[in-house]
């Protein structure tokens, strides 16, 4: 059975009000083609999001409330096949819906949105927000388009921002007026501010966006909708497949090729265009325009068309502005009030003790000084001291010319010493008055900001939760547009440049003194160990640190602390997890009808104990399993690995005999792998594959079962769902999943207890296969999922830590 193409076709039989204004037919058939490139849920998010905002808002700007009413008259859930965890795309979106008709203020703000954004940047994630169809012109609908998907597409985690993913999922949902004027904030000043230790905070809209799709492992590059989507931004119908390791090197190799570049071509016209912005040879000599040769035609053509492509892959998964506001929240997570835990402080050196620093140098040159103006008083003194007895002597024997001569010397001598003294006194406060200066200017001038773009390269950042920061440089100027986002050498050493020039005038410090730091911050001494103290610093990832860019674990109770404009820290439950049946008591411990914000040693999340049941179930329900038709299963699961692994695994397999028995079969499968964590991919087969249904005991349920001999419990709900197509009132997975369990039929319910803010992921806890009691990251109905073993074994013997009082994050 043709389970998509049934469902299509009572898609096109069946019209709702829902499917009146979304394409689902064109939804799923690119969606059933995005994996394993692209998240597939991500992108049907994103597209039911992007289709109701268009036709929410009319040409003029208008609301169409009307509408409005119409689609919340649609069945909330959409039955098509495994489509199952789509039912939280569509309450996020039905929530929302309902808080638009119900909530004036919301109605409001979204009125008070205008095409007058802040800056080209803003302008930019409009137009990534609105594609494919990106207007030339930004009118007053395109805005609040923008801002109405951006509302309606449900979050997930693409990179290791957890910290900042599990508190805006929750401000996203739960509070849409803040979040909506958090959009206001950003589209129309540029930043977000709150007040941090007594002092205002401010974070601009984060520079740039992740560019996780376009890192992953590149596989199946003819079939891919991002790829061809891609290329038919930059104006490719056709291209022919090239050795890339990821979808962005494909998409550059590609562009080269079909422009008639090579990779050298680019780096010779970057060169060129370094030697040209060099302000030394431009003094030099006079500067004549020159008009541009065919190559750097071409090499800009190439950037143009690299640039519509990549966005083009981005957009069809993500909604930017959405993406950009979850970032730009990310940057409160290191809101920093004391300088001295700046990453820029740190690699500057201004401590007097650490060698090669501003600070060592300004003490050595200033010491300098103020130790040659102490030994001209100590001359000046034996000098003094020498002429008074001259005086002394020219006085008793009566020779006045000499007592005049003498004393004129003297009072001479008195008033270089006044000076000296004078200097002597400035020197010794020169240096800290200096170091005092350059810390007070440097918060305003500096600024270190969330960059998602950093951490998207580490590996298993999914199980971590790095946080990478940039530097910038705002030239005096509050519009975060016009600020320098330092990414090379040469830009940190031009920021340093302008910045102590500025602050020579700001401090009213000696031009010579300047002089010699601006020379010396340009030196090879300078900045290799300015590399050296960030490395060595703690605080941060040394490896990759950077003065000007650096990675470092974020903190969600930071970050909230800072966005909620809360200086007291949050009431919680603490506790040193061992294994899971103490996680077990742990979470159930929360009591509440809210979600709660909650995060392990490395990994932040939200808390459902709503989803808990009063008394939990731990019953094993795999302890007496018998393995029927192990060969059938065993060909079933040789369909779960790539084609070229398939034959070499069923060979493997059926070496092995004496395999009636779970355990054996558990272990002959396991054996037979040539993967990474056989185990987890074996147990997660069997989960949701036992036990197997005869086709009689399947007919009783309904008769759609007589193509073949056996089926496994996800593919009996799979047949019993199209019963049900398109749409439904209620909850059919659900519904079938647990009349499975009443009959013995699937694994019993898991203990579901939390959103792990990854796409189609929560926490639950059921006794596996292995006949081990472990935590699995689950589906919505808990039919499929993966035990997450060794992820939890990360996490043993370390601090998790429950927020318990949602009131206290409430905005």
């Amino acid at each position: 059975m043709d389970l998509w193409a049934f469902f299509t076709a009572s898609l096109r039989k069946m019209p709702t009000p829902l499917s009146s204004v979304v394409d689902f037919v064109r939804e799923m058939e690119i969606s059933r083609h995005m994996a394993p490139l692209q998240d597939p849920l991500r992108f049907r998010a994103r597209f039911l999001g992007l289709e109701v905002a268009n036709v929410l808002v009319d040409d003029q700007g208008h609301l169409r409330l009307d509408l409005v009413q119409q689609l919340l008259e649609t069945p909330r859930y959409l039955t098509g096949p495994f489509l199952e965890n789509d039912a939280f795309l569509l309450d996020h979106l039905f929530s929302s819906l309902r808080s638009l008709v119900e909530n004036p203020p919301i109605r409001h703000l979204l009125q008070r949105f205008s095409p007058h954004v802040c800056h080209k940047g803003a302008e930019r994630l409009i137009r990534d927000t609105l594609w494919p169809h990106s207007p030339q012109k930004i009118q007053d609908a395109d805005v609040k388009r923008a801002v109405l998907a951006a509302w309606f597409t449900w979050l997930r985690q693409t990179t290791g921002s957890c910290f900042a993913t599990a508190p805006a999922i929750l401000v996203q949902q739960q509070y849409p007026l803040q979040f909506l004027q958090d959009l206001f904030d950003l589209l129309t000043f540029g930043s977000l501010r709150r007040i941090v230790s007594g002092q205002e905070y401010s974070v601009p809209l984060c520079p740039s966006l992740e560019q996780a799709d376009l890192l992953r492992p590149l596989v199946d590059q003819e079939h891919s909708p991002g790829l061809k989507a891609a290329f038919a931004a930059a104006g490719l119908k056709h291209w022919t497949p090239v050795e890339a390791s990821t979808p962005k090197e494909l998409i550059e190799k590609v562009l080269l090729q079909s422009l008639g570049l090579e990779l050298d071509d680019i780096k010779e016209e970057e060169n060129l265009k370094r030697l040209e912005m060099n302000p030394l040879l431009a003094k030099q000599s006079a500067v004549y325009y020159q008009r541009p040769s065919d190559r750097a035609k071409k090499v800009a053509e190439w950037k143009e068309k690299t640039d519509l492509a990549c966005t083009a892959y981005q957009a069809l998964g993500d909604c930017a502005l959405l993406r950009a506001w979850e970032a730009t929240v990310a940057s409160f997570t290191d809101a920093k009030v004391d300088i001295g835990r700046w990453n820029l402080y740190v690699s500057l050196g201004m401590h007097p003790d650490q060698p090669g620093g501003i600070g060592a140098f300004l003490y050595e040159r200033i010491n300098v000084r103020l130790q040659a103006a102490n030994y001209q008083l100590q001359s000046l003194q034996i000098e003094y001291d020498s002429t008074v007895q001259q005086a002394r002597q020219a006085q008793r024997l009566g020779r006045e010319s000499e007592y005049r001569s003498a004393t004129y010397v003297l009072n001479a001598i008195v008033e270089q010493s006044k000076v000296l003294s004078q200097e002597a006194q400035f020197l010794s406060k020169l240096f800290s008055e200096t170091i005092q200066g350059y810390d007070r200017l440097i918060p305003q001038a500096f600024q270190e900001i969330f960059d998602p773009s950093l951490a998207q390269n580490l590996e298993s950042m999914i199980d971590d939760s790095p946080a990478g920061f940039r530097l910038a440089y705002k030239h005096g100027r509050t519009a975060s547009s016009q600020w320098t986002f330092i990414r090379t050498k040469e830009e940190f050493i031009a920021s340093l440049r302008e910045f102590f020039a500025y602050a020579e005038q700001e401090l009213n410090l000696e031009a010579g003194l300047t002089t010699d730091l601006i020379q010396y911050i340009q030196t090879e001494e300078f900045f290799k160990g300015a590399l050296a103290r960030c490395k060595s610093n703690p605080a941060m990832q040394g490896s990759i640190a950077k003065p000007w860019e650096y990675i470092s674990g974020g903190t969600m109770p930071g970050l909230l602390m800072a966005y909620c404009n809360r200086s007291q820290p949050f009431t919680s439950l603490e506790r040193k997890i061992q294994n899971e049946a103490e996680l077990l008591q742990f979470i159930l411990e929360a009591k509440g009808k809210d979600p709660m914000l909650m995060h392990s040693p490395t990994h932040a999340f939200i808390l459902h104990p709503e989803w808990l049941p009063e008394t939990p179930s731990l019953h094993d329900f795999w302890e007496k399993m018998e393995v029927r038709e192990p060969e059938w299963l065993a060909d079933k699961l040789s369909n779960w690995l790539p084609q070229k692994d398939r034959a070499l695994f069923l060979h493997r397999w059926r070496q092995h005999t004496s395999i009636s028995e779970l355990k054996q079969f558990r272990q002959s499968l396991i054996h037979s792998l040539s993967r990474p964590d056989p185990e987890a991919f074996v147990d997660s087969f069997l989960y949701e594959s036992l036990p197997l249904i005869d086709q009689k005991i399947a007919n009783s349920l309904a008769p759609l079962f007589d193509d073949q001999p056996f089926f496994t419990p996800v593919e009996v709900r799979e047949r019993l769902k199209t019963l049900s197509y398109p749409f439904s009132l209620s909850d059919i997975d659900e519904q079938i999943a647990a009349e499975l369990r009443k009959r013995g039929l699937a694994a019993p319910r898991p203990i579901l207890f939390a959103d792990t803010n990854w796409s189609a992921g929560f926490f639950g806890l059921a006794f596996s296969p292995a006949g081990t009691f472990d935590l699995w990251r689950f589906n919505r109905t808990g039919m499929s999922g993966t035990p997450m073993r060794h992820w939890f074994h990360l996490q043993r013997n370390g601090t998790w830590i429950i927020l318990t009082r949602p009131q206290e994050y409430a905005l």
